[in-house]
């Protein structure tokens, strides 16, 4: 066979080379991409948080029933929450007027659905009501509490966590206020960590939802 003849084959066989060079470099590549992504760091785990109402007290006997007045129903509404606190997100303050997430930390549910059972309880232990209700309950009462939650939030600079409440008592048939008043109150905060701040909100929850339910226990006992 002639050179001439044989000159195309040879170029032939070269891009075989070449194209079979190329799919194992392009090959290789893929492999390599997959295995960065398959042995990438995992992403930070969440941590979930909860808002604990107090231990409950044994009562002596003579105050473990209700009292004979205590016959007035009392529902309480889902509280409503202020700009920024309707969320999740565990909020902290490093400068005023500034609100902050912290990341890779959140509440279990938003602040309302979490207070709102805490608030019933604290109303309930005060045993001055024949029964304190959610506003789901079919069941109507003399009474209405509504709530706003003015402030939930970890003050850095201050190293305490704020918690502000207003309440308001209506009474259902006249829908008339009988009772408002805002509580506020905070707790020191050990550390600049969201586990150290919830551990802070949980007790200024505690000492804001007794001083709420004693206030409204009182104004509903001159009205009776």
């Amino acid at each position: 066979m002639s050179r001439r003849q044989r000159g195309p084959g040879r170029r032939w066989s070269s891009r075989v080379v070449v194209a079979t060079v190329g799919m194992s470099v392009l090959a290789a590549m893929s492999l390599l991409s997959a295995c960065g992504t398959l042995f990438a760091p995992s992403p930070p785990a969440m941590h979930f948080y909860t808002l604990d109402g107090p231990a409950p007290m044994a009562m002596p006997a003579q105050q473990a029933a209700k009292s004979p007045q205590a016959d007035s129903v009392l529902v309480v509404a889902l509280p409503r929450a202020g700009a920024g606190f309707d969320t999740d997100r565990i909020v902290y303050m490093l400068d005023e007027h500034r609100l902050q997430p912290y990341a890779d930390n959140q509440w279990i549910d938003t602040p309302p659905k979490m207070l709102a059972p805490l608030i019933s309880g604290a109303l309930d232990r005060t045993r001055a009501f024949g029964a304190v209700l959610p506003e789901s309950s079919p069941v109507s009462g003399r009474w209405e509490l509504q709530s706003d939650i003015v402030r939930l939030q970890h003050e850095v600079s201050a190293a305490r966590f704020r918690f502000t409440l207003r309440v308001t008592m209506i009474e259902t048939r006249t829908r008339a206020v009988v009772f408002t008043h805002e509580f506020d109150g905070s707790a020191p905060v050990a550390a600049a960590t969201p586990a150290a701040a919830v551990a802070a909100a949980n007790v200024v929850v505690a000492d804001v939802l007794a001083r709420m339910a004693t206030a409204c226990a009182a104004e509903i006992a001159l009205r009776r």
